[in-house]
Order: structure tokens, then C-alpha cells, then sequence
């Protein structure tokens, strides 16, 4: 249970620091979702927010792998990384 723990805040973490940053990105490059009238937000949102969920989850898979606790899933199984490349 430890270690699912330990998975499942060290994904929340990267998620919401990558985020962050995609966000401040996002916002310099000026990347921005176009207004329109039936959205709720009045002003431009930055559309990379993406980029740091995906960010969050491949770091999980990555701890994961080299976890003594569940890296016998990832031994010989393409199909974790399969799901991390789609997901790209």
C-alpha cells in the first residue's frame, strides 16, 4: 500500500509543478485556446496544460519500473510504456 502511495503522490507532485510550468509557458508563448461565447472564461487560458499530466504520469510509470514492488509488471510487458506512447 506504501508503494502505491508513494506512486500515486509522486505523480500528483509532478502533475501539479508541471503544470505550473506548461502553464508560464504557455502563456510566454502566447499559445492560447481562442473565445468564444458559449465559454465560460472571458480571458485567453493556455492550451499546454496537457503537457503536465502526461508529464506526471510517465514520471509514475518511470518509479514504478524501478519499484522492488511492482516491477515485475513492467519485466518483459510493453504494454505500460504502449499505454505511456498513446497517451502521447
Amino acid at each position: 500500500m506504501i508503494m502505491y502511495s508513494l506512486m500515486m503522490l509522486t505523480a500528483a507532485v509532478v502533475s501539479y509543478l508541471a503544470t505550473w510550468v506548461a502553464r508560464q509557458m504557455g502563456n510566454k508563448l502566447r499559445l492560447f485556446a481562442p473565445i468564444r461565447s458559449r465559454d465560460m472564461h472571458s480571458v485567453p487560458i493556455s492550451r499546454l496544460g496537457g503537457l503536465g499530466l502526461f508529464a506526471g504520469f510517465a514520471v509514475a510509470l518511470v518509479v514504478a519500473s524501478n519499484s522492488f514492488f511492482v516491477k515485475d509488471i513492467f519485466h518483459g510487458n510493453g504494454a505500460p510504456w504502449g499505454i505511456l506512447a498513446g497517451a502521447w
